[in-house]
């Protein structure tokens, strides 16, 4: 709906502001990843936390789009896990029925849960896990982030404030509306 899409650019535009990520990157993520954020249990707003604080660890927008993809499908493949992901989450605690079922009732909060877990392995285990869980190539974008997890915690608190987001556009129109280039 346009509220729905106004909010989630208000979302998206208030997390550029904030965090080191632009508009243009996080909305390439958005647009590849958004529809299975959903399936997943994510709103657009969450997916969008999620590819700002990539980004703002250091991926560039196409490794941070398959990143939140293979997030996406690790955390919610329930009973068709490979014997690699059970083994991964077994290690964290987690089976993947359980995990499925929790990213359709929070899906913000079992996130930071695994990667809470993963941030408490011994530092030789950290790797291989994020591997197996997520891809190598999804390595490079979320090992960071799990290093950092006060990225995460921002950007979610932004995708949550609906109403930063609501006013979020506005605000950017009326300061470069009132720029001296624009009232010449």
């Amino acid at each position: 709906t346009l509220p729905d899409t106004n909010m989630l650019m208000g979302t998206i535009n208030e997390l550029s502001n904030s965090m080191a990520s632009s508009a243009p990157e996080i909305l390439t993520v958005v647009r590849g990843v958004a529809a299975l954020g959903q399936q997943a249990g994510l709103t657009g707003q969450q997916t969008a936390a999620l590819a700002s604080s990539m980004i703002a660890a250091g991926a560039n927008a196409s490794i941070a789009r398959t990143a939140t993809k293979n997030l996406f499908l690790a955390l919610g493949q329930g009973d068709a896990a490979t014997d690699k992901t059970r083994k991964a989450l077994k290690k964290l605690g987690l089976t993947s029925v359980e995990l499925a079922k929790s990213m359709q009732e929070d899906s913000e909060g079992t996130i930071r849960d695994v990667f809470s877990r993963i941030q408490g392995l011994s530092a030789d285990k950290r790797t291989p896990v994020i591997t197996q869980l997520f891809g190598k190539v999804s390595a490079g974008a979320i090992g960071p982030l799990i290093s950092n997890l006060g990225l995460l915690d921002k950007a979610f608190e932004k995708a949550n404030d609906t109403a930063g987001a609501a006013t979020s556009v506005q605000r950017e129109f009326d300061s470069r509306a009132s720029t001296t280039a624009n009232t010449m």
